[in-house]
């Protein structure tokens, strides 16, 4: 773990830049300050500092290792222990399952804790011990549950009411960490991003207990994830991106843990919806960092964080070039919506000042797509080694550039993209199904099948599926679907499929009309309340399951209608 640093220092970098002599860098300096400027006055990351507790839940089947533990760390960490045994020890929590929420430094421990004896009223008379029938109680009055009957002698014979043998207390321990010296528990809890540290990872523990100033650089907007965290399933991209364990899922969405995240950007490049954003440097922002520069056509931009701009102005003695403007904006946060967007209003040549970036596959898609269009390549490029760049001429092939400087998600506007690059191709009705980023497709429908539940438009965040009470149709606009496949698994119908691939077809862009229905008109009010797909559904398996005649009988009508025809029945009949 590190503490996040600033990726751009707009006060260094002015100075640097300051030094360039000619007038057309000068001017373009001088926009790019305001551009600079702008993204200052919009970035939205929080800043404070944060204590990591010694506060310690150590986890074991194995009562002489909690022992051992307690003996040696109980000076320095604030340690609880909790034996996992169907025998009780009562020096520490005894317990035959658990539970564990949360993450580094705000875990939960939820765990049932046997609690058969009242050692306040106790008197240690022995009278249980010398009564138990299976010589389940030993000298220390602690009970093997795997040998008792549960026959309750032990607490008749106790005077002092002190045994309550089948008694199980429930707990909820707060921890910043979890020690457990199983390496299989240990694994389970890392595939669903809980850390654990293993018995021989108490130095890494140490290093993480004390004070932290943490920037909260990555954002997540739930509003637009397209991960159902009810259902456990839809877009991961993200999560399988973090390779610093510093997402993690709860019951209300993906978490960012930001004294674990170094802000390495790679949730962000990947994130489909927008929903990961940079706080820096919003989608919105960057939108209106570009249209600030006002860029001519055909030039060349050089793309790096602050260290790497400075090495590249320093290696070329902080020479100005006709085309080339090297820019503090950090690659490693941008998706294929921000490389094309550059390309589309006319960019010529994007050299990316971080070579490690060379094998994204946003990186390369974008290379493949352009290329596939227009028969440009590479857009993208990186350099090798700064003192030897020499300016070339690069002539972007678009006749027609892209103006268009509103934003409303970063999906929509890479669906504005794509059309705007699809129009001006010559490429039509061209299905490109292998593309490494597997972001596009389309829905299937058995129309048969779909009774406009709804459940699929239900949990559509970005839109890609919309319901229109209007004319009772449901829609799809496959240039929005990102391909989470939510829809998919939900239909209780199983009447979707989802197609991957990328159509360059007028149809990818429009709104298609999926199936549709006629609305369901209440015979008694003449109220509009449901459609007739939903009603039949409904009304059939009622029917099969012999239903329908208790049930089912005044379905057709509307809620209020229906109340008033049984309220009107049970009156009859009394």
């Amino acid at each position: 773990m590190e503490n996040i640093k600033r990726y751009n220092n707009i006060e260094r970098y002015y100075k640097i830049c300051d030094t360039a002599t000619s007038s057309n860098y000068q001017d373009f300096l001088d926009l790019l300050k305001s551009a600079e400027t702008l993204k200052e006055e919009n970035k939205s990351v929080k800043t404070y500092t944060y204590s990591v507790k010694p506060d310690v839940v150590v986890i074991s089947n194995d009562d002489l290792f909690l022992k051992k533990f307690e003996d040696t760390y109980s000076g320095v960490l604030n340690v609880i222990s909790i034996y996992i045994s169907e025998k009780t020890n009562n020096d520490f929590y005894t317990a035959s399952e658990f539970e564990i929420t949360g993450g580094f430094p705000e875990y939960t421990v939820n765990v049932k804790v046997f609690s058969p004896i009242d050692f306040e009223k106790c008197v240690w008379c022995g009278k249980c011990y010398i009564t138990c029938p299976e010589q389940c109680i030993d000298l220390d009055l602690n009970i093997d549950f795997s040998k008792c009957t549960f026959c309750g002698e032990c607490e008749k014979v106790c005077e002092f009411e002190s045994i309550q043998i089948k008694l199980i207390n429930e707990l909820s321990i707060n921890a910043s960490f979890i020690v457990i010296d199983n390496d299989d528990l240990k694994n389970e809890f890392a595939k669903i991003g809980v850390e654990l540290f293993g018995a021989d990872e108490i130095d890494k523990l140490f290093e993480r207990v004390g004070e932290y100033q943490v920037e909260e650089l990555v954002l997540h907007e739930n509003e637009i994830c397209q991960y159902s965290p009810k259902l456990g399933i839809g877009c991961r991209r993200c999560l399988q991106a973090c390779k610093y364990d510093a997402l993690y899922v709860d019951d209300n969405g993906i978490k960012v843990n930001h004294l674990l995240c170094v802000g390495c950007g790679g949730c962000i490049s990947v994130c489909p919806t927008g929903a990961m954003q940079n706080g820096y440097f919003k989608d919105d922002v960057f939108i209106k960092y570009f249209q600030t520069l006002q860029l001519t056509e055909d030039v060349i931009l050089l793309l790096g964080d602050e260290e790497n701009i400075r090495k590249f102005l320093w290696s070329n003695h902080n020479k100005s070039f006709e085309k080339s403007y090297p820019i503090p904006v950090d690659p490693k946060f941008l998706n294929v919506m921000h490389y094309l967007f550059l390309f589309s209003i006319g960019v010529a040549k994007l050299y990316l000042l971080n070579d490690k970036l060379a094998d994204k596959n946003e990186v390369k898609f974008v290379n493949s797509f352009i290329k596939f269009l227009f028969g440009y390549y590479p857009f993208i490029e990186f350099i090798e080694k700064y003192d030897e760049y020499s300016e070339k001429s690069y002539q972007n092939p678009l006749e027609n550039k892209y103006n268009n400087f509103s934003f409303s998600s970063r999906r929509k506007k890479l669906a504005a993209i794509l059309k705007f690059l699809y129009e001006n191709s010559e490429k039509r009705n061209v299905l490109l199904k292998d593309n490494i980023l597997d972001i596009f497709g389309n829905v299937l429908l058995d129309k048969d099948r779909c009774t406009l539940c709804l459940a699929c438009v239900n949990h559509c965040k970005i839109g890609a599926l919309l319901a229109k009470e209007t004319d009772y149709t449901l829609n799809h606009n496959p240039s929005i679907c990102i391909q989470c496949r939510i829809c998919e698994k939900v239909c209780p119908e199983e009447a979707i499929e989802v197609a991957s691939g990328l159509l360059l077809a007028d149809e990818f862009f429009e709104l298609k009309v999926l199936n549709k229905d006629e609305p369901m008109v209440c015979p008694g009010c003449g109220k509009v309340f449901g459609n007739k797909k939903s009603y039949n559904a409904v009304k059939e398996k009622l029917s099969l399951a012999g239903l329908f005649e208790v049930k089912g009988k005044y379905l057709n009508y509307c809620e209020t209608c229906r109340v008033k025809m049984l309220f009107g029945e049970e009156k009859d009949a009394q």
